[in-house]
């Protein structure tokens, strides 16, 4: 404890230049942390040594042929696909598509007279376009094919691994958006709930941003390295968010009682002593889990684990310097702007009287939770486990209507 004490007393005493180390590795991170998706990979699903893997490399190096591969759906508001006018506005809307350079060969009724092109209704056909390229360099050109297929007369759709990868990336783009739109602002209200006051309620928003834009910052540079799948920006975020918060609410509470028989100087680092230490270790046993992802044989797996291991070792490090120096320079200020009023620490409050409750039927609450926790278990039973396709993806996507045809 005594060296967490230490701490505590060191960073209060350079508080301001830790702010200043800080504001400098956010503006740096607000720099490298948006470009993140462009950096990380679809697919990752198969071992790097499997069978299905080095079939696959002797079929592209001996013989030209990618797994990546577009599917491009026709529907013609009554039209028969057979037709000549269905085929011609086929053709020509796949014309451009075939002089890309990424593009091995395109495939349709029109070049094969293979039925297989046309639904069963008749209504419908589709195209493959084979690419001579990886899935993730298929991935960068998925806009281009599908603005150049645009048809007047035709309604199309472009779906295959390719499209699906760049859409998971879009996906992950607007969750992290709506993270921004709609996640703060929530966890805001409950804050202000918790501290009732605007200014502690602040402090933990602070903190998890700050760990979120770092920890995507630093996940860009290994990203140029190793590869890592699109499912990381969603996964950072979240939980990016959900420590930075979680250990700032329990910094910030610790750290106000601390006030009400201490100076800011002192309040600082027994907090550290006390709550840091307890989010040292609390974050050591997340990161050392997270880190057994990290051997497993699918790129998937080792780049969840390996972005887990860094917002969580981010979120610990932001805890134990970049809060305390904050609340070294807020001090008493952190209750001010308060919306209702504080309760002592020894207070009948609701929490006090929960404990209470607890306390006079602990086996009635045992049986109680338990029953609850047993039936929100029960859907785990009809649970599906598969790697993730298509239809993970949501209904608004280009995709859906290409899936489904």
């Amino acid at each position: 404890m005594r060296g967490f004490y230490q701490l505590g007393a060191f960073v209060y005493r350079f508080r301001w230049g830790v702010l200043a180390l800080w504001g400098a590795i956010l503006i740096f991170s607000a720099i490298f942390a948006p470009d993140l998706s462009g950096r990380l990979k679809g697919g990752g699903f198969e071992g790097s040594n499997s069978e299905a893997e080095r079939v696959q490399n002797v079929m592209s190096e001996e013989f030209g042929v990618s797994p990546a591969a577009l599917t491009v759906v026709f529907t013609g508001n009554g039209l028969d696909a057979r037709g000549e006018q269905f085929q011609d506005a086929q053709d020509r809307a796949l014309e451009e598509v075939g002089e890309m350079d990424e593009v091995r060969y395109v495939a349709s009724y029109a070049n094969s007279k293979d039925g297989r092109f046309i639904s069963k209704d008749g209504e419908k056909s589709y195209a493959i376009v084979a690419f001579s390229v990886s899935i993730d360099q298929a991935r960068n050109v998925v806009a281009e094919v599908r603005e150049k297929v645009r048809s007047e007369e035709l309604n199309t759709y472009v779906t295959g691994a390719p499209a699906v990868y760049q859409d998971l990336e879009a996906a992950s783009n607007e969750d992290v958006q709506r993270a921004e739109k709609y996640a703060f602002p929530f966890a805001v209200v409950i804050l202000v709930f918790a501290f009732g006051t605007l200014v502690a309620a602040g402090v933990p928003v602070v903190i998890g941003g700050a760990s979120v834009l770092t920890s995507l910052a630093i996940i860009y540079f290994f990203a140029g390295a190793y590869d890592m799948s699109v499912f990381v920006l969603t996964l950072s975020t979240m939980l990016g968010l959900g420590l930075g918060i979680d250990y700032a609410l329990f910094f910030v509470s610790r750290f106000r009682e601390e006030l009400e028989d201490y100076s800011t100087a002192e309040a600082v680092p027994r907090t550290v002593a006390t709550a840091g230490r307890s989010i040292f270790f609390s974050g050591t046993a997340v990161l050392v889990g997270l880190s057994g992802l990290l051997f497993f044989p699918f790129m998937f797996m080792r780049s969840i684990g390996f972005a887990g291991v860094i917002v969580v070792f981010v979120s610990v490090v932001a805890a134990l310097t970049f809060l305390p120096a904050l609340l070294g320079v807020i001090g008493p200020r952190v209750n001010r702007l308060g919306i209702r009023r504080r309760g002592g620490a020894t207070g009948a409050g609701f929490w006090s009287r929960s404990a209470e409750v607890v306390m006079r039927r602990p086996l009635v609450v045992i049986l109680l939770v338990a029953g609850i926790l047993a039936a929100l278990l029960f859907p785990v039973g009809h649970m599906k486990v598969g790697i993730p396709e298509a239809t993970v993806l949501p209904r608004s996507t280009s995709r859906a209507p290409g899936t489904t045809c």
